[in-house]
């Protein structure tokens, strides 16, 4: 697994409602209704190690901030073969969203 040491260096971001459109319904005090995990609650990237060392970027979904399940496609960003002689052939990590617009 991409993860088999641990992980570390996460960032979590929670997903507002008016960025949601008509895909979940949201109660006057901010907190959503219906839709699914996917299309609301909270979002986290977070940096894996694996077995060899070398580090990767995967991510999580959570519906309250406490439970929360692992992408089936992590991880989601990898490093580049070793020795490839690419910026990012030793590692990946230290994710952090940046937002746009």
């Amino acid at each position: 697994e991409f993860d088999a040491r641990g992980v570390a260096r996460r960032h979590v971001f929670r997903k507002a409602p008016e960025t949601m459109g008509d895909k979940a319904g949201y109660s006057g005090d901010g907190e959503a209704e219906g839709g699914n995990a996917e299309q609301r609650g909270y979002t986290m990237f977070y940096e894996g190690v694996d077995a060899g060392g070398r580090h990767a970027i995967g991510l999580a979904t959570s519906t309250d901030g406490i439970k929360w399940v692992a992408s089936e496609a992590n991880p989601i960003f990898t490093p580049a073969e070793p020795g490839s002689g690419a910026f990012d052939a030793k590692a990946v990590g230290s994710p952090h969203i940046v937002e746009m617009g």
